[in-house]
């Protein structure tokens, strides 16, 4: 069964003054822009993507691709396998 699979990327840009501390988080950023002296907007970019690209994607990222694609997945081949695919020579 094919599955809804996306990519999309973010982009969220900040006006303000002075440097940006280096150690705040998104959260951070985004709490200054709400309630504090920032401006921000935001702008997305979403994309569907095939299974192995996830793959890959997520592991650029550093994460597991069974997080997502389900503990059945094959990294060698880059395929989504369950028993119940297999082909039964009996």
């Amino acid at each position: 069964m094919a599955r809804d699979l996306y990519k999309t990327v973010i982009v969220f840009e900040v006006l303000h003054e002075h440097i940006m501390p280096s150690d705040m988080d998104l959260p951070d950023i985004v709490r200054e822009t709400i309630s504090g002296g920032w401006s921000g907007s935001w702008e997305a970019n979403t994309q569907r993507v095939t299974e192995s690209e996830m793959a890959d994607l997520l592991e650029a990222q550093g994460s597991d691709p069974a997080f997502l694609l389900g503990e059945d997945w094959n990294t060698t081949d880059y395929s989504n396998r369950t028993p119940n695919n297999e082909t039964d020579d009996a």
